[in-house]
């Protein structure tokens, strides 16, 4: 979360799109509150360059897909809600025919 509100050398929220005077991630949800627009700058008199990605671009938008969901529900796209799924289940027990079942899947 630390990196996700970090600031450049301004005090400005590097990854909050073009509302960079508030931190664009709720600390105790995860919860995205940052601008929907990334920053661009203009670089001729035709062109303009993204310089900056929006949170939402960055840690909401996780994509590949590489195992579907056991269940068939819809895969997460927030980073921060798979890394606190992740944390819940590392410190969940494993017991009895689970044991045997996860031996069995991570075989396959």
């Amino acid at each position: 979360m630390n990196l996700a509100n970090s600031t450049d050398g301004n005090g400005r929220y590097i990854f909050a799109g073009y509302k960079t005077e508030a931190a664009p991630f709720d600390q105790a949800t995860g919860g995205y509150h940052g601008g929907e627009k990334s920053v661009t700058q203009q670089v001729d008199s035709a062109r303009t360059m993204v310089i900056g990605h929006t949170g939402a671009q960055i840690f909401n938008s996780i994509t590949s897909n590489a195992v579907p969901e056991p269940d068939g529900s819809d895969s997460e796209k927030n980073l921060f809600v798979m890394l606190d799924t992740a944390i819940a289940a590392l410190k969940t027990p494993v017991e009895g025919n689970d044991v045997e079942k996860e031996k069995s899947r991570c075989r396959h």
